[in-house]
């Protein structure tokens, strides 16, 4: 059972693990789960950029070290409003050389011929600015641009310049994530950021079509450094769509080069394996079409148990925004209760959830599209009347090697579980092993002083099993804490006799099921009416 990419020869004292999802049957540690953020900054914040530094403390350190418009500090800020109790790195990423900001225009036209307001609408926050009797498109125009530059505590993540009636948007930062930051006013969803009059009065505003930002930016640098650590909760802002319209992204393919997502993915994979044993895990938003995220979801470098995609067409939030909102709520959810089930979030009075509803009705997924979206590995938004929710909570993986749908790590939770498993069986086998390494004693022997067996570890596994699956019928806390099953109570004799335990040269090689808890996601009822006919 040796592992993958290990040297049997390997000299050094080490405790590796490798983990294999999706094979066999279908079907408490003191770990901290760091988060890291990538994004741009502006000029008014003080930290460089490519370098990982210390925790944010809170928002005005962020302010501080990024800039109150900066994408970062939007991210952090979305993130830090669900999970108050993580550790939140960040590192900031170069805007693309040569680069240029997204913008587009606001144009007003005719003098007011009565009171009203003009109806700001930005990244799901809505802003109002008195119109009186008379007003001059240029007097109009001011205002709205003072009132943009002081939104949010001046934090909008654009700038606003007026000039004779005309209201020009620039995005914070350079480069094409600023296209679906503005949006394009030729778009029929009106997405980005939207300027209508409350009451007519016979003044008119039109927005134009969008500049583009020009220039990608490299993530290749802050994933070097992304590696050097170890970032359980990842968030890109990157959105990548190779069929990119107007604001849906960068048109670059998604590779294990591609200075984005892939190579991010790439990363992670590398440093999952034996040789590095971290647990690290993605988290993106896609607000292109259907088709459009499949061809992401699927490509072979980001169909993964280590990626989420989470996708709400033509959203009013940025990729990253949503990326991460959802982040935060896995992060807090899953530490809370390694099995937590988040299909159909938010459930409970205190979810939070403020993902904004769709604007466009042409936008919520129709069934097929629904479906499409989950068969493919993407975490679909919907919405009912009550506002928008996700609908299932899946890894980007639903291929096997051989490109056929492969779903046994389709549900969000099973990754978490399986290397809360490992932290748990670790913990206790750190604490338990012994300096030496020996065969099992002959059948009634003692157990032999100073020294780990097959059957020290096998048993210790055992234990492990039992423990998170709540024992043989799911009715005990596992750990003494956490709120229901982590493991198959019933499938409790399939784990234990899976276990294999040999001893190697100077050590033990182990290898076991791990069976996680499955979620109810739907049922089947046929109600059959009978009785005499009358």
């Amino acid at each position: 059972m040796p592992l993958d990419g290990v040297d049997p020869n390997d000299p050094r004292p080490v405790d590796r693990r490798q983990f294999v999802f999706a094979t066999g049957l279908s079907a408490g540690s003191s770990k901290q789960d760091y988060v890291l953020i990538f994004g741009n900054k502006t000029s008014a914040g003080s930290e460089a950029t490519n370098v990982i530094r210390t925790p944010i403390l809170d928002d005005a350190d962020c302010i501080a070290r990024f800039g109150r418009r900066s994408e970062i500090y939007w991210l952090f800020r979305k993130y830090a409003a669900i999970d108050q109790s993580a550790t939140i790195y960040a590192i900031a990423v170069p805007e693309g050389g040569g680069a240029t900001a997204a913008s587009c225009t606001f144009t007003f036209a005719t003098n007011a011929s009565a009171v009203t307001s003009v109806k700001i609408q930005f990244l799901g926050e809505t802003l109002h600015v008195s119109v009186a009797k008379d007003d001059t498109p240029t007097v109009v125009a001011l205002a709205v641009s003072n009132a943009i530059n002081a939104a949010a505590d001046g934090s909008w993540p654009v700038t606003a310049s007026p000039a004779a009636g005309v209201v020009t948007v620039t995005a914070a930062n350079l480069g094409p994530r600023g296209d679906h930051l503005i949006g394009d006013g030729a778009d029929a969803a009106g997405k980005g950021m939207r300027v209508t009059f409350t009451v007519s009065a016979g003044m008119t505003s039109t927005k134009s079509a969008i500049t583009a930002g020009a220039t990608d930016d490299d993530f290749t640098l802050a994933i070097a450094q992304m590696k050097a650590g170890e970032y359980t909760v990842q968030i890109s802002p990157k959105h990548q769509n190779t069929a990119a319209a107007a604001g849906q992204g960068s048109a670059t393919a998604i590779s294990a080069t591609d200075n984005g997502i892939g190579e991010n993915m790439a990363g992670i994979v590398e440093q999952s394996g034996a040789n590095f044993g971290k647990f690290q895990q993605l988290f993106l938003g896609f607000v292109g079409t259907q088709a459009a995220a499949t061809t992401a979801a699927i490509t072979s470098s980001l169909n993964s148990p280590y990626a989420f995609l989470f996708h709400q067409e033509d959203s009013d939030y940025t990729p990253g925004m949503i990326a991460a909102e959802h982040a935060a709520i896995a992060r807090r959810k899953l530490t809370a209760y390694p099995a937590a089930n988040l299909n159909e979030y938010p459930k409970d009075s205190g979810d939070v959830y403020t993902i904004p509803a769709f604007y466009n009705a042409d936008d919520i997924p129709t069934d097929t599209e629904w479906k499409a979206d989950l068969n493919n590995g993407i975490c679909a938004i919907h919405q009912r009347k009550t506002g928008t929710f996700l609908s299932r909570f899946v890894t980007t993986r639903s291929l096997n090697a051989q490109g056929n749908n492969d779903y046994r790590t389709r549900e969000g939770h099973i990754p978490y579980a399986v290397e809360f498993f490992w932290r748990t069986a670790l913990a206790r086998w750190q604490s338990e092993k012994q300096p030496n390494v020996a065969n099992d004693a002959p059948a009634g022997g003692k157990p032999p002083l100073l020294t780990s067996t097959p059957s020290q570890l096998k048993n210790l596994l055992r234990g492990v099993m039992d423990d998170l699956a709540g024992g043989d019928s799911g009715s005990e806390r596992p750990l003494g804490q956490y709120p229901g099953p982590i493991l198959q109570f019933d499938k409790l004799t399939t784990m234990k006799n899976s276990i294999v335990v040999t001893k190697i040269a100077g050590g033990l090689e182990a290898s076991c099921d791990v069976l996680v808890i499955e979620h109810l996601i739907q049922s089947n009822t046929k109600l059959n009416q009978a009785g005499a006919g009358y």
